[in-house]
């Protein structure tokens, strides 16, 4: 039987009623492309003689007739013409294997089966579906106006153009159990001026990836995520090579992989594994050996090594000669649901081997370990109406631990942390609520040269949105409140001698109440920060906050919006207070809805800190913007589309204590942009 066109033809009865007599028997006519259908081809179905359907039935619902296509039903749109029944999709019909079956509902209540077949839908003999997918856009900027004063020493650009693409690629052959695929995917960066670019280039490919699958195999080459995050891994995206097999008779997978150590961004960095100094190897295996409606485990080993002598794309690197250092690691992870997936624990350990002084330099490399767990129970059933999440979490990450593949984890640490979260709905609004407890210590291994310091940490927050405004104070709107405290303290158990000991608390508090009306809404909130240093290395402080925000949408086409916020720091010792006042209006405007638009903004920032025991200070921020946009014409698939702007923006800044600090300036600009989205076959 050819794969591609499997015709299942059934003829018995279903369990809902007894057949009055042998159902007459359809046929599924051949494709006009010999094999396989594609997705706008007419379905003909040849009825047989002995059904004596009679010419003078007006539609399919007068003979019983019913026509499903992938269990729905399309018997409205199907007609019925010379003992044929034919059926054109109102839609193009997705790529892979769909089924089509006919059925006869009796007066007597009985079920007639008449026909059952299933079919595949292709793009041709050779490929099952191909589909392609971009968008371009590419902006101009001109600069019409500036002024600065003082003058800057920073020469203006006056035009720039910058620009970005997105590509994606999938081609898919062979049939259902024994496909092959090939995916792509490629981003485009452009730049009028290299030095403004991401990566030094006017053009250039920042990251792709491209995938292509045999059966159980695959192989992936570019910017790729290999391990979870986690103790071993930091879970970002890394550059190189790797291939997966899928073991079925463990329900399992093994990969290996090549890729860089450091972060590669461009063409230039290729696949990431040509410099040797700069290279991680390794393995991963995960398996699955438990899986229910109700419980899943899932465990996995991983494994790599390699060198790392560069820092990643971006950052700095504070050596001139960096020397090449070498470490390897490994990790376990099991990963579990029970209870109906309530109840989760995942546990994780890992091991490093790390030369920190680089290779041949007089060290030998330095072993370590870390470990974390996690348990998340939700007692409430999932139809409940009360959401709890009850969890659990520790960390312990060795001084010495250290991953090629997870550099900025923090070591020498461990702490512990239980949390609440929970919400539940009642007729008239939903509560939720957090919390959490945190400790953490450092300096695991006691060396004298530094402090040994405990950090711990409470935190409380929670809120209630309500659905319906309270009768008698329904003019206020639909109301939202939300409250979040927080409380850090930080001692020192160690002190090396020359050092001032740690021995500190912070405590905040922030309140907010917000009330929306169907045209316009308003809110109010208040904020207390707390600083108090028990060794004296810095003032205790005191920050109050009060802040309001009103909105309001006039008509259809114009919003406008408005905010207010008072901050004062007191010092508490010193008996005095700064002040700071900050004032922002924002309007939009759509005076042709998705054509012609226009926005406004204003913002001001006022400090009073003239007894400020530090820095006296007293001064105005001014900014103001405003642009006014024309979409000339909307993008659509194949046809770019075309946006005209223009907009200009004024800073003024006032030192009513130093003049000479003073400063003022405007810009204004032209930017015409556009967007070309493309997809095959036309999906977009």
């Amino acid at each position: 039987m050819n794969k591609l066109l499997a015709a299942v033809i059934v003829a018995s009865s279903l369990p809902c009623a007894a057949l009055a007599q042998l159902a007459p028997q359809a046929s599924l006519q051949s494709p006009r492309v010999s094999g396989y259908y594609t997705p706008t081809d007419t379905l003909n179905i040849a009825l047989p003689k002995e059904a004596n359907l009679s010419a003078a039935w007006s539609s399919l619902s007068l003979s019983g007739l019913s026509l499903e296509l992938d269990g729905i039903d399309v018997t409205a749109l199907a007609t019925l013409e010379n003992g044929q029944l034919q059926y054109t999709p109102a839609q193009r019909l997705a790529y892979g294997e769909h089924s089509l079956r006919l059925v006869q509902y009796k007066q007597d209540g009985s079920v007639n089966e008449w026909g059952y077949w299933q079919f595949d839908v292709r793009q041709s003999a050779a490929i099952r579906q191909a589909s392609a997918q971009s968008q371009v856009d590419v902006s101009l900027n001109q600069n019409v106006a500036n002024h600065s004063s003082p003058v800057s020493p920073i020469p203006v650009d006056n035009f720039s153009a910058q620009g970005s693409g997105q590509f994606y690629a999938s081609v898919e052959g062979g049939d259902a159990t024994d496909g092959w695929a090939l995916d792509g995917n490629a981003n485009l960066a452009l730049a009028d001026d290299a030095n403004q670019s991401l990566t030094g280039r006017q053009v250039d490919i920042p990251s792709f990836t491209v995938t292509a699958k045999q059966g159980r195999y695959s192989v992936t080459a570019g910017d790729q995520a290999l391990l979870q995050a986690g103790l071993l891994s930091s879970g970002y995206q890394a550059r190189g090579v790797s291939s997966t097999v899928a073991l079925g008779a463990l329900d399992s997978a093994v990969t290996v992989f090549s890729v860089a150590a450091n972060q590669r961004i461009g063409i230039d960095g290729g696949l990431g594994i040509s410099d040797g100094d700069n290279r991680l190897t390794g393995a991963r295996w995960q398996y699955q050996p438990w899986q229910t409606q109700n419980a899943d485990v899932y465990l996995a080993v991983s494994y790599i090594s390699g060198k790392s002598s560069q820092a990643d794309f971006g950052s700095v690197d504070y050596y001139a000669q960096p020397s090449v250092n070498e470490g390897s690691a490994w990790n376990l992870v099991f990963d579990s649901q029970f209870m109906q997936q309530q109840l989760r624990v995942r546990l994780e350990g890992a091991n490093t081997e790390y030369d920190f002084d680089g290779i041949n330099n007089g060290y030998e490399a330095v072993e370590d370990d870390a470990w974390s767990a996690l348990v998340l129970f939700q007692p409430a059933p999932p139809q409940s109406k009360v959401d709890l999440t009850l969890g659990v979490e520790a960390q312990r990450i060795g001084s010495y631990y250290y991953s090629l593949a997870n550099g900025q984890l923090p070591a020498d640490k461990k702490f512990q942390r239980v949390f609440l979260n929970g919400a539940t709905d009642s007729t008239k609004g939903r509560w939720y609520w957090e919390s959490a407890y945190t400790t953490e210590s450092n300096n695991l291994s006691k060396n004298a040269a530094f402090a040994i310091t405990d950090m711990s940490q409470w935190a409380l927050s929670g809120g209630y949105n309500q659905y319906e405004p309270a009768t008698a104070l329904a003019w206020l709107g639909l109301p939202s409140y939300s409250i979040a405290m927080r409380g850090v303290r930080l001692t020192d158990d160690y002190t090396p001698i020359g050092y001032i000991a740690n021995n500190l608390t912070t405590e905040s508090i922030n309140a907010n109440a917000a009330f929306a009306h169907p045209t316009w809404n308003w809110s109010l909130g208040v904020n207390e920060d707390k600083l108090h240093d028990y060794s004296g290395w810095q003032p205790n402080t005191r920050t109050r906050a009060l802040q309001a925000n009103a909105a309001k949408q006039l008509g259809d086409k114009y919003y406008l919006a408005i905010g207010w916020q008072l901050q004062q720091t007191r010092f508490i010792a010193e008996q005095v207070h700064t002040r700071t006042q900050l004032y922002s209006l924002d309007a939009n405007a759509d005076f042709i809805p998705q054509v012609l638009s226009a926005n406004i903004s204003v913002g001001v920032n006022q400090t009073r800190a003239m007894d400020d025991p530090y820095y006296a200070l007293r001064d105005q921020s001014t900014y103001a913007s405003a642009n006014i946009m024309w979409q000339v014409k909307q993008a659509k698939n194949n046809s770019a589309g075309l946006n005209l702007s223009f907009s200009v923006s004024h800073n003024e800044y006032k030192d009513q204590l130093y003049a000479f600090n003073n400063s003022e300036g405007y810009q204004a600009f032209i930017k015409l942009s556009t967007s070309l989205p493309s997809a095959f076959p036309g999906v977009l």
